[in-house]
């Protein structure tokens, strides 16, 4: 799982590697931050995520890489103010 907060916002953690430890980071970032934020189902650069909005402002994203046995192999956590704007208008 790697997070993107880019020069602006301070992420929990850059880097996570191993299921257990991606789900138990989800969870966290979830339950503290997530819990009471409308969610929507999308697709970025082809690939299925989940976006996060916060009184109708988008506010993170979590973008999936499936491989070719369609399991996840890689989440990709976007928190930049700026590829969440590039994403936003892409929704429009």
């Amino acid at each position: 799982m790697i997070a993107d907060g880019g020069d602006k916002i301070k992420v929990l953690r850059n880097f996570t590697r191993g299921k257990q430890n991606c789900i138990q980071l989800i969870l966290e970032v979830f339950n503290k931050f997530q819990l009471r934020q409308n969610i929507r189902y999308i697709r970025v650069n082809h690939q299925p995520a989940i976006a996060y909005f916060d009184n109708n402002l988008l506010s993170s994203c979590q973008v999936f890489s499936i491989n070719q046995d369609q399991k996840i192999y890689k989440i990709s956590s976007v928190v930049d103010p700026e590829k969440l704007k590039n994403i936003a208008k892409k929704m429009r």
